[in-house]
C-alpha cells in the first residue's frame, strides 16, 4: 500500500512538472519568438522612416542631380525595408490592442508617403523644399515615430507580463514539486512507523 501510494505520487510529480515546465516553455517562446521580433521589426522601421526624414533632407538642398538620385534611391530602399517589416508584423500581431496600435502606424505611413513624395518632386524641380519639409513631412513623421514608439512600449509591457507569468508558472510549479516530492518521502516513513507500532 505504501509503495504504490508512493508511486502515485511520483506519477502526479511528473504531470505536475511536465505541465508547468510546458507553460514556462510556452511564456518564454512567446517573449522570444513573438515580442522581441515584434520589438526588433519595429526598430528596423523607425529606422526605416529616420533614412527616410535624412535623405529628403538632404535631397531638399542638393544641387548636383546625381547626389540628388542617391538620395532618392535611399528613400525608396529604406521604404522597400520598411515594407518588408510591416508586412512581417502584419502577421505576428493578434490581439485587438496591438492591431490597434499597428493601424495607427499605417496611417503614419500613408500620410507621410505622399509628402515625402510631394518634397522629392519639389527638390527635383530644384524649388523650395524646405516649407513643405516643415508643414507636411516632419509632422507627419512624428506621429509616425511616435506610434511605432507607442506600439514598442506595449510589445515591451506584454513581454513583461509574460516573463512574469513564467516566473510566476516556475515558483508555483517548484513549490508543488518540493510539497509533493515531501509527501512522497514521508508517507512511507509514516507507513513505516504505523506498521511497527
Amino acid at each position: 500500500l505504501g509503495f504504490g501510494l508512493v508511486l502515485v505520487l511520483l506519477v502526479v510529480l511528473a504531470m505536475v512538472s511536465l505541465s508547468r515546465m510546458n507553460s514556462i516553455h510556452a511564456s518564454l517562446n512567446k517573449v522570444i519568438n513573438e515580442n522581441n521580433v515584434i520589438v526588433k521589426e519595429l526598430g528596423d522601421m523607425r529606422q526605416s522612416v529616420m533614412q527616410v526624414a535624412v535623405s529628403v533632407s538632404y535631397a531638399s538642398v542638393m544641387i548636383v542631380e546625381e547626389e540628388l538620385k542617391e538620395e532618392i534611391k535611399k528613400i525608396e530602399t529604406a521604404d522597400e525595408e520598411y515594407k518588408q517589416s510591416a508586412a512581417t508584423l502584419a502577421a505576428l500581431i493578434k490581439d485587438d490592442a496591438g492591431k490597434a496600435l499597428f493601424a495607427k502606424i499605417a496611417e503614419g505611413h500613408a500620410a507621410t508617403t505622399p509628402a515625402v513624395k510631394n518634397a522629392l518632386a519639389l527638390a527635383v524641380r530644384q524649388a523650395d523644399v524646405i516649407p513643405v519639409l516643415l508643414s507636411n513631412v516632419v509632422p507627419h513623421q512624428r506621429k509616425w515615430i511616435a506610434a511605432m514608439n507607442e506600439m514598442i512600449a506595449y510589445q515591451e509591457t506584454l513581454a513583461q507580463k509574460t516573463s512574469e507569468e513564467a516566473a510566476s508558472a516556475y515558483s508555483n510549479a517548484r513549490m508543488l514539486t518540493l510539497a509533493l516530492a515531501g509527501a512522497a518521502l514521508i508517507m512511507p516513513l509514516a507507513m513505516a512507523l504505523l506498521s511497527a507500532a
